[in-house]
């Protein structure tokens, strides 16, 4: 995404907007093109600051608002699970985001300061828990040989711990590497934007 940005920034270079073009070509050419769309879904995120703010409603329109929302994106899982394609990911994206935009403008309630804390230290860490959870767990399933099994208390709580540890080690991850992101992308910027 940075680097499409750049090919399509009119105060850059033509020659970093040609080489920005390539590598992009070159990284849709390695991921494929079905991969390259699937950012489309992850942008949609972005989006949502772009959204415009509702008026402030009554009690009863947010309730509507939030419940239409909520059926539409039930529906459109729903639909998505028998339609299990690009499209099908790309409408569930689009559900989604107005979900998250719908929960936001009805949101009016004042949440604690200890809550606020532990919802930015969770979204900071969000990444490395995406990036590392998947083979974390088939680690867990290659060496503890954990059968498929039918749902009782035993899985249940096997289940549970697995959770709590792949938690763990995403923290432990982040701690090491994706905290000093910040760090390091506000030493690079200016290189990248080219204000050196």
């Amino acid at each position: 995404f940075p680097v499409l940005v750049i090919a399509l920034s009119k105060s850059r270079s033509w020659h970093l907007r040609l080489i920005c073009a390539l590598v992009m070509l070159v990284w849709v050419w390695f991921v494929g093109f079905e991969i390259a769309l699937m950012g489309i879904p992850w942008l949609m995120g972005a989006a949502i600051h772009y959204l415009p703010s509702l008026a402030s409603y009554m009690l009863r329109t947010r309730i509507l608002l939030m419940s239409t929302a909520l059926l539409l994106f039930a529906g459109c899982l729903a639909i998505a699970r028998t339609h299990e394609n690009m499209n099908s990911d790309i409408v569930v994206g689009v559900f989604t985001t107005l979900l998250v935009w719908t929960m936001l403008q009805c949101d009016t309630v004042i949440l604690s300061n200890g809550f606020m804390l532990l919802a930015r230290r969770a979204a900071r860490s969000s990444y490395t828990l995406y990036l590392v959870h998947i083979p974390i767990l088939i680690y867990f399933k290659a060496v503890l040989h954990i059968p498929l099994a039918r749902p009782n208390w035993r899985t249940f709580l096997v289940s549970l711990a697995c959770l709590f540890v792949v938690f763990v080690y995403a923290q432990i991850v982040y701690e090491f590497f994706e905290k000093r992101t910040d760090r390091i992308r506000g030493f690079l910027k200016p290189y990248v934007l080219g204000k050196v």
